[in-house]
């Protein structure tokens, strides 16, 4: 045991300088096979950004995952490059690279804050971002779906796809002269998933704000 003891430190040191060779050979492995693909890397290891993507990588577990800002949208990804670029690519694919009609989006917003406005107990204006969502993910659905729910049926909307419409549409789009306002959370709120989302404004996964609730204002307000 006390030989055993002896060693634990030298032990600890080579482990600590694997682990930080391993993390600076990984990091410019990764960084160089992203610019030639056109794509910054900034950040540093376990931390990368790629955009307003954020790659947290845990050497220990030798996993990475992945957040479109402060929103996961996956985990677990074997860490090796082409996975991971993989996987970088088909969450950039999937939130930044879709179609949508800009005043269509903002048309079915403006209804699903009014039907989230008289489900709520208040009916005041200014209504949860989260409820919003969740009536918007509905009225994406296809008839299909509505008449008969399933699994097979559902139209995926995800959060990193919503709060990237959002900034993207919010500011360009109105519903019959009305605009989206974005109220920023309380602490107690930012910390809660149910009753915020994370709403990037900025090039950087953390150029943004924690949002709790929006409403409809006349543009001749603003």
């Amino acid at each position: 045991n006390e030989r055993l003891t002896a060693v634990l430190p030298a032990l600890g040191e080579a482990l600590d300088e694997a682990q930080a060779r391993l993390s600076y050979e990984f990091g410019a492995s990764l960084r160089d096979r992203l610019a030639a693909m056109g794509l910054p890397l900034g950040g540093r290891p376990p931390q990368f950004q790629v955009g307003r993507f954020e790659i947290l990588v845990s050497f220990l577990n030798r996993t990475a995952t992945i957040r479109y800002g402060k929103i996961q949208v996956t985990s677990g990804i074997r860490l090796s490059l082409d996975p991971l670029i993989k996987a970088y690519q088909d969450a950039a694919r999937s939130i930044e690279g879709r179609d949508e009609d800009g005043q269509r989006w903002i048309d079915q917003l403006y209804t699903a804050w009014q039907i989230a406005r008289r489900k709520s107990e208040k009916g005041a204006a200014r209504v949860s971002i989260i409820d919003c969502y969740y009536e918007l993910v509905l009225l994406r659905q296809s008839r299909s779906f509505n008449s008969s729910p399933s699994k097979r049926s559902f139209t995926d909307y995800t959060r990193a796809q919503f709060v990237h419409d959002l900034d993207r549409f919010a500011p360009r789009f109105s519903h019959q002269g009305q605009r989206v306002i974005l109220h920023t959370a309380t602490k107690a709120q930012a910390e809660n998933a149910n009753r915020s989302l994370w709403v990037i404004t900025g090039a950087g996964p953390h150029d943004g704000q924690y949002v709790a609730d929006l409403e409809f204002v006349a543009s001749a307000l603003f």
